[in-house]
């Protein structure tokens, strides 16, 4: 009630308890509301983190680039776990009316922002940002002149432990901009799978995506649901694509996160039985 009442006058930004931390983030955001209703919401990454800098097989610290940041809860609670002295972040955000928050939401953390769009190729290109107003935006076709950089240009070379990808169906032009990347670095990949939002906003046949991951070598891995519980294992052979996407499409709202390469720590905290 109060968000509508509010809402069609401002959105104010407000500090929300979300695991523990408390973003800033505007009165219209769901991320509260969704942590509060599923608790592995918005967790997986903080926990994968915490789980790669404890394991001896590990290294030092970790190198993490965020595609589609938002207001940067993500970073915010990976620091909260881990520490903010193990892990540094490059966060890309797209959508500049996220950026006084996403500023905000990083003081004190090792973190370089950009505000561009994550693409094939680095170019000037003509777009825009469809808004849902409850905290998420999409790229679509626009008249409007933003920048775009391919995440081999960006990255350049670091080695890379984990990329995050959630840019609401754009996710196979941010892909095509990471190739060399994959090849080189052989990072861990946490992304949206949304056959709508693909469809919709990314103009792309969503088994697209699927089989673009398994040329690059990521042939399967953990599969999440929208709420962050596990669907299981999957490899993704061809006949599993298509049922995948058929049953996505086929439920109301549903979309999944997909865990590549490195996800046998996953399952046991979800069983109560810890993130090892």
């Amino acid at each position: 009630m109060i968000k509508k009442l509010i809402l069609p006058l401002r959105d104010p930004a407000i500090r929300k308890v979300v695991h523990g931390g408390e973003p800033l983030l505007p009165l219209s955001h769901d991320l509260p509301r969704y942590a509060a209703q599923y608790p592995f919401y918005d967790t997986v990454l903080p926990n994968l983190a915490k789980f790669l800098l404890e394991d001896d097989r590990s290294h030092r610290e970790l190198f993490i680039v965020d595609v589609g940041a938002n207001v940067d809860d993500t970073t915010r609670l990976v620091s909260a776990m881990s520490g903010r002295e193990n892990i540094t972040f490059i966060c890309i955000e797209a959508d500049e009316i996220y950026l006084p928050l996403l500023w905000r939401n990083t003081e004190g953390l090792s973190v370089v922002l950009h505000n561009v769009i994550a693409a094939s190729r680095t170019e000037d290109m003509n777009a825009a940002l469809a808004r849902n107003y409850r905290g998420t935006s999409s790229i679509v076709n626009g008249s409007e002149r933003r920048r775009a950089i391919s995440l081999d240009d960006l990255i350049a070379g670091a080695a890379t432990d984990i990329i995050k990808i959630d840019t609401d169906g754009y996710e196979a032009e941010v892909l095509h901009g990471l190739r060399r990347t994959l090849e080189r670095a052989d990072p861990l990949l946490f992304l949206e799978y949304s056959p709508r939002h693909l469809l919709r906003f990314g103009k792309t046949e969503p088994k697209i995506l699927l089989a673009m991951l398994r040329a690059q070598g990521y042939g399967g891995g953990l599969i999440c649901d929208y709420r962050r519980y596990p669907m299981g294992f999957n490899e993704f052979t061809d006949q599993t694509i298509r049922n995948f996407t058929t049953y996505c499409l086929s439920v109301p709202g549903f979309y999944v996160d997909l865990l590549l390469r490195y996800y046998e720590w996953n399952l046991p905290r979800y069983l109560g039985t810890g993130a090892r």
